[in-house]
Parts: C-alpha cells; structure tokens; sequence
C-alpha cells in the first residue's frame, strides 16, 4: 500500500475497518475527503466476519437486518452508500424467527412485540407485568435510538437517556 509520508495528507483516519468504519469511509470519500481506514486485522470487516480462539469458531457478525422499509434508517444507510440495489434481503418467519430452549421446551420468538409480550406471560405467568414494563421501555429505548440521526439539537441529543424512562 502506498501511504502519503506525512498525515497531513489525510482529511480524516478512521480506526477499524468494521461496518461503521468502512460505511463512514464510503460517506466521506464520497464527500471529496481523502479517507485512511486503519485496520490491526488481517481482514477488513470486525465483527462480519467468523474467527476461531482457542479452538472454537465464532461468527459474532449481523444475524438480523431491519429498518429495511422506505425511510427507515438501514434502508436510508443503503441507499446513501449506494448499495441498496445490489442486496437481497428475505423477511423471516414473523411468528417464530428465533428459537430458544427454555429447559427441555422449544420457545419460538415471534417478530411482533406484543405477541412476543404475550406468549412470554403465557410462559411465565408470575412474571407478567414485569415482562410487559421491560419490553415496553426496550421499546421506548429503541424509538428513541432510531430517531438519533434525526435529532438536530444538543440538547435533544444530550437528554435522550432521560426521554427513555
């Protein structure tokens, strides 16, 4: 690789050629900037990528995508670098698209937060109401987070912990 000799030569260095890495490179090179991604791997990508320690492999990367409608913050990501006509994406099984083993018994994660609130209360009837409290304010967490690289103001982004309780 042919590196400039000083880094002057550089608008912007970026550490870690994972997802965000490599999509905030693609946004400022596309930019004008004259990007350097930094990487102490032997592949690009982080965590999109299986590695083995200790004998074992792991394939820690994305398992699920969403916010993939129209407007929506991965589809907009997409369609910013470009890329959003070359991928493929299918919709899971919405009424069990993640399977767990709760003892000897089969638990099927429904991609409906209310059926899931449902057939989690169902399951552990005592604990009904803090199921509901919990996956209401991951709920509320979540909207929040998605409205993040909407929010204009410091001060709105400065008090988003507090708009979450």
């Amino acid at each position: 690789m042919n590196l400039p000799e000083t880094p002057e030569k550089w608008d912007t260095i970026i550490i870690g050629s994972g997802a965000g890495g490599l999509a905030a490179a693609i946004c400022l090179a596309r930019a004008g900037q004259k990007v350097l991604v930094l990487e102490q791997h032997d592949v690009p990508g982080g965590w999109c990528h299986s590695f083995y320690l200790n004998g074992h492999r792991f394939t820690p990367g994305v398992h699920y995508v969403g916010l993939l409608a129209e407007g929506e913050a991965t589809n907009d990501l997409y369609r910013g670098l470009g890329i959003a006509n070359d991928l493929v994406f299918f919709r899971m099984n919405p009424d069990a698209y993640e399977h767990v083993r709760i003892g000897d018994e089969r638990f099927d994660f429904p991609a409906n937060l209310d059926e899931l609130i449902s057939r989690l209360s169902k399951k552990f009837p005592e604990e009904k109401k803090r199921i509901h409290r919990y996956l209401n304010l991951t709920k509320k967490v979540a909207e929040e987070l998605y409205s993040l690289p909407y929010i204009k103001g410091f001060w709105q982004k400065l008090t988003l912990p507090y708009r979450t309780r």
